[in-house]
């Protein structure tokens, strides 16, 4: 709420104070500033703002005023003040306050700086005192922030032509050259000191068409050393180069050097230069293994950068001289990385070339390509030119128009590129031009300069830096050399005004700033070290740590091998997530880019008194684990901002990449690959509760999504063959499992559910290429190694999971088995094994007794996955089949469970759904078995279940024999008792006559010499009922059976009462003291324990070796556990201390102290 409208002005001629006074307590939220001339309320047009001057600095003060809530005591007066700080820099602009705390308010606010007038408004809430009331808590639901697509003008992703942007921002500027000229000038061909003074400048370009009588190559780079006017004619360019090439008559290592450096000048140039060039000069002729040196490879990769030039490099001539080099030991290190570099720029460009129209092109090396080459400057300005002036090139972007739905911020394919569409490549090269372009109008606006179009520039690119998409590309062009340069100047200095530009340069620079790969440009390094405060944005603290920082980075390998083997307790929380990462980036460029990268940090590690790198970082990731505990735990999370989060993440995925560099080649101890298993499952979870708590957008949820993939990344690396040994694969999976039962104050469901899922993605498919070239014969060995050493953790990770995923685990274990060791079988026995044994709890616990019910729950558990398996794909249920009915185990206990549940008084409805599948998809089986499933379909048919019913004729098919002895005709009388009640109800349906017939003609006698069919808990009443249904649906003939089978049937017995139907999703609540009964260990039966006899103890010291046996006691002769002790041998050997010994009984077991405190549910079962 508005508290304030006032327009200050100091108190005196000579003060520069000022104050607002409040009638009450308030908390400030914001403070809004408005420049002269402008109106604040829109229904009070008499009051105009006046602001003078225009920008300026200020200095606010609140004063401290605390708050009670207790009415009858009055709190002290407080004189202290809360000082902050404002940079003004025109316009209106709204300052947030941060209170920090409820337990001040203020009353005063105090205003100091150099100002005429100043109109202001104060927002913020209204603090009351005394109340004692306090407000309901009300939960609500959190809105939906919802993320709104860029104007069109400032998204070139989505624009036909990307530099649109660029080419409006230079009208700002008075006679501005063409973009194409800004960039030459900006980029490549960078003009002298003398040629900026020039009359005519920037329009100063080279002549080609005098002076060349005595061309040759070093004469031509002379003469390119200023642009080539777009307007020259043609044949002035296929003259220049003609006779260029008949100049040059022999092919040394110094004509290839001007040739080279002659190709990088006319590179960004007019696009036929370079064509007519390399027309008439034989590229594969002049570039051999003995032309090419340094200084030659660095200024043929600029070259490169050109689609013209990458073309005619692209031979196989002139790649083998290159790659000779590159893999050549004896060439220095600086020649083999031009070399590598600059093979790899001429197949990017091939590979980006093709992506132009091929839907199916590597997008992310096409895109790599992209980001390599706009790492500098020249090579930059280079591909920008080709990109926008090169006719072939615009021609292809122009036949891939943007598509109809625009994308809210192009795709980030500099670090996903695997989901990448064609559309999406194409957004994401325009939005690199586009990007580009701009960067070129900011690099001549600050040239020149001109204050409107680099303010207005500056905005856009802060702009950009808040959009994903964007933000990538921002931040690595603003990493060029000169960029890092003008930001540095555009901070203010002691005596400067604060300017939008200039807090746009700091906040683009904290942003840079808040990337580990910005410190590695020596450049940037430099601009950091150079901050000086106060800043108007960058606070100070945040300065004193950018120069820490950068001042590690600046010492090299050696400063991050300090960091990282610090302890990480040591780290303060700024230190954790941007000194560290910084850190971690130094190494891990050191590896990458240097030829000896890894004897480097070995070598600084030992230097430095450390070794083993891997284990310093696991420390790390254990703490990164720990923090992220504290947010995502049970625990009410400390309070840390998105940024921060984030960065936590960030330095986890850092981690994790180093780690899987590393950890191939530099093993760990068991006990800290213990500790990673632990914190890539922690955090793995915590990825998942990440994404449930924040926004898809948000800058928490794109880090831990990152970071979820490297999670599963490293643990697959150490389990899979071809990076790890069987015994560490074991260790790994031991820890995984056994980790799934510590949840480490995190909810146990979701921690136990996120460790299933990532050991399913973390363990490669049969097929995958994880297990090597020869990848079956690698996942057989696999298997047989691995898998053997862990099926005790195994089955206790399985016993944890739902039906569901227990179900998916033997199918993975199936499919990667094969039946080669046997786990999915011996899986699905041990899930009958837990079934049986729950059955007995059932059978003996008492009627409805908690032991009981939970006893139910796990039946229901265990029939769920089995028939679950019977309802799976069809693999899966004919190998579940296969299994229950020839397996000698498993189709034993079958059996056995089977008739266990038919002598309980329950019927579980998964019970009848096995029955089912079962019997559909078993064509031969042992009648028994056939028996059981009959009898189970007849007791679902008792519960009302009655389309149970249709399968029964199959059974009474397939089997051989008869199937029917006293139970089951117990149980078919009594199902036919309860279908004669569901037709008086009017619930059965007419297809059930067909099979009812069809059953009662396989069990009826053929005649009466053969026996008589007793239907047991039937009675006659209700037997007629059905006969009289049936009668009115079947046919005729089918009638006539009928009445001839009914002469051998009889009634006998009343019926029993139907069994309680157990639901397949059984569920029961229990209060807590119910449960701690429930899980309480069973309290012994006092005893004592039984007192051996003499005859056992001479048993017990005939083992012993001493000589003589009874030497070991004090008393003369043995007799039991007694001694015997003669007038006064008992004081005597008191007086010893060796016999000061306790030599009574035993300890009576009335009290066990023995026992552990825990008690888990599967011990019931």
């Amino acid at each position: 709420m508005l508290l304030q409208w006032v327009i200050l002005e100091p108190s005196g001629p000579a003060s520069n104070l000022a104050a607002v006074r409040f009638a009450s307590p308030v908390c400030v939220r914001s403070l809004c500033i408005f420049p002269t001339g402008t109106r604040p309320f829109k229904q009070q047009d008499d009051i105009v703002a006046v602001t003078e001057p225009s920008s300026l600095y200020l200095d606010v003060y609140f004063n401290a005023h605390p708050v009670t809530v207790d009415s009858k005591s009055k709190p002290k007066p407080s004189n202290a003040l809360i000082p902050t700080s404002i940079a003004y820099q025109g316009g209106q602009v709204t300052f947030s306050v941060n209170a920090g705390t409820t337990e001040f308010a203020t009353r005063l606010m105090i205003i100091r700086g150099k100002f005429e007038k100043l109109s202001l408004a104060v927002y913020g809430d209204i603090v009351s005192e005394g109340s004692t009331s306090f407000q309901t808590y009300e939960p609500r639901q959190l809105p939906h922030v919802s993320y709104n697509a860029l104007p069109s003008a400032l998204d070139p992703a989505n624009n036909i032509d990307p530099t649109e942007l660029a080419r409006s921002l230079l009208t700002l500027v008075p006679d501005c050259p063409n973009l194409t000229l800004i960039i030459r000038l900006m980029f490549c061909l960078k003009p002298s000191n003398e040629d900026w003074e020039e009359k005519n400048f920037p329009h100063l370009y080279s002549d080609l068409k005098n002076g060349l009588d005595d061309l040759n190559l070093e004469k031509a780079v002379d003469m390119t050393a200023r642009p080539v006017s777009d307007a020259v004619d043609e044949n002035v360019l296929k003259n220049f180069a003609v006779k260029l090439g008949d100049s040059v008559s022999e092919f040394n290592d110094d004509q290839a050097y001007f040739l080279a450096k002659l190709l990088s000048q006319c590179a960004p140039q007019h696009p036929l230069l370079v064509r007519f060039i390399t027309e008439n000069i034989d590229l594969a002729q002049m570039y051999t293994v003995a032309n090419l040196d340094r200084p030659t490879l660095l200024y043929l990769l600029d070259a490169a950068a050109s689609l013209d030039v990458s073309r005619q490099l692209n031979n196989q001539c002139t790649l083998e001289a290159i790659t000779s080099i590159r893999d050549n030991s004896t060439y220095d290190n600086g020649a083999r990385r031009a070399a590598s570099r600059l093979y790899e720029r001429v197949k990017g460009w091939e590979v980006l070339e093709d992506s132009f129209l091929n839907t199916q092109s590597p997008f992310g090396a096409a895109a790599a390509l992209v980001k390599e080459v706009a790492a500098e400057e020249n090579s930059f300005g280079i591909w920008l030119e080709n990109m926008i002036s090169n006719n072939e090139v615009l021609d292809r972007l122009l036949e891939n128009p943007p598509p109809a739905h625009h994308l809210l911020h192009p795709p980030t394919i500099w670090q996903n590129s695997d989901m990448a569409s064609h559309d999406d490549f194409i957004a994401f090269l325009r939005a690199v031009v586009g990007v580009a372009a701009v960067v070129a109008v900011y690099a001549w606006s600050d040239s020149v300069p001109v204050e409107g179009c680099r303010e207005r520039t500056l905005a856009v690119l802060r702009l950009w830096q808040t959009v994903d998409g964007y933000k990538e590309i921002v931040n690595h062009l603003m990493l060029m050399r000169q960029m890092a340069y003008r930001l540095e100047c555009m901070l203010p200095l002691d005596d400067d005004l604060p300017s939008q530009a200039g807090i746009d340069a700091e906040h683009i620079l904290q942003t840079l700033a808040a990337q580990p790969s910005s410190m590695l440009r020596a450049d940037f390094v430099k601009v950091m070290q150079n901050l000086q405060a106060p800043l108007n944005y960058i606070t100070d603290d945040e300065v004193v740590a950018l120069k820490r920082v950068s001042g590690m980075a600046r010492e090299g390998i050696r400063g991050a091998i300090r960091l990282l083997t610090r302890a990480p307790d040591a780290l303060d929380d700024v230190e954790r997530w941007r000194d560290l990462r910084v850190a971690i980036a130094i190494v891990a460029d050191v590896i990458s880019r240097h030829t000896n990268g890894e004897q480097e940090v070995l070598e600084t590690l030992w230097d430095e008194g450390f070794n083993n790198l891997s284990a310093y970082l696991i420390q790390h990731l254990a703490q990164s684990s720990a923090d992220l505990r504290n947010q995502f735990g049970l625990s009410v999370p400390l309070h840390k901002s998105e940024k921060e989060i984030a960065a936590i993440f960030q330095t986890c995925d850092n981690l994790f990449g180093l780690l899987l560099h590393l950890l191939p080649v530099y093993p760990v101890s068991s006990r800290h690959l213990l500790s990673l298993t632990r914190s890539s499952t922690d955090i793995f979870v915590y990825t998942d509760s990440a994404d449930m708590i924040y926004a898809q957008e948000s800058a928490v949820c794109t880090a831990a999504h990152a970071v979820r993939q490297s999670c599963v990344s490293i643990l697959s690396a150490l389990i899979v063959p071809r990076t790890s040994t069987s015994q560490a694969a074991a260790s790994v999976l031991r820890a995984l499992f056994a980790h799934a039962a510590a949840p480490n104050a995190h909810d146990a469901v979701h921690h136990t559910t996120q460790v299933f899922w990532l050991f399913d993605h973390m363990l490669p498919f049969r097929q995958a290429d994880a297990w090597g070239p020869g990848h079956e014969d690698g996942q057989r060995l696999w298997v047989r190694q691995v898998l053997p050493a862990v099926l005790s953790e195994l089955h206790a990770f399985y016993a944890l999971q739902e039906c569901d995923n227990r179900v998916h685990l033997m199918r993975r274990f199936r499919d990667l088995d094969n039946a080669g060791v046997g786990v999915a079988e011996w899986l699905l026995l041990e899930e009958q094994q837990s079934l049986e044994r729950a059955i007995t709890l059932v059978r003996n616990s008492s009627a409805d007794s908690l032991h009981q019910r939970m006893a139910h729950w796990k039946v229901t558990s265990s029939i769920n996955v089995l028939s679950a398996l019977m309802r799976s794909t069809s693999n899966l249920s004919e190998w579940a089949t296969d299994t229950l009915s020839n397996d000698d185990g498993n189709a034993k206990i079958l059996l056995s469970n089977l008739s266990s549940i038919l002598e309980t008084d329950f019927m579980y409805e998964g019970i009848e759904s096995l029955a089912i599948s079962l019997s559909t998809q078993l064509s031969e089986a042992e009648p028994e078995l056939w028996m059981l499933i009959a009898s189970v379909l007849f007791r679902a048919t008792r519960c009302g279940r009655m389309y149970v019913f249709n399968a029964l004729p199959r059974i009474f098919r397939n089997s051989k024999i008869p199937l029917f002895n006293e139970k089951n005709a117990q149980e078919f009388g009594e199902s036919l008792e309860q279908i004669s009640k569901s037709i008086n109800d009017g619930h059965v349906l007419p297809d059930l006559a067909e099979p009812l017939f069809q059953v009662l003609e396989s069990v009826t006698p053929l005649d009466n010499s053969t026996g008589m069919l007793v239907l047991r808990g039937l009675t006659e009443q209700s037997l007629g009922n059905i006969l009289r249904w049936t009668a009115d649906i079947l046919p005729v003939g089918e009638k006539t059976k009928l009445d001839a089978m009914k002469t051998r049937w009889a009634v006998a017995g009343t019926p029993r009462s139907p069994p309680t139907l157990i639901p397949m999703a059984y569920n029961f609540t229990l209060p807590l003291d119910q449960w701690e009964e429930l899980l309480a260990p069973p309290v012994p039966i006092p005893s004592t324990p039984t007192r051996r006899s003499p005859a056992q103890s001479a048993e017990m010291l005939g083992m012993v070796t001493v000589s003589p046996p009874n030497a070991l006691l004090r008393s003369p002769e043995v007799k039991g556990l007694t001694k015997t002790y003669l007038n006064n041998d008992f004081r005597q050997l008191r007086q010893l201390s060796a016999s000061r010994q306790n030599t009574s009984r035993l300890p009576s077991m009335h009290v066990d102290v023995s026992r552990s405190l825990f008690y888990s549910v599967d011990a019931l079962f």
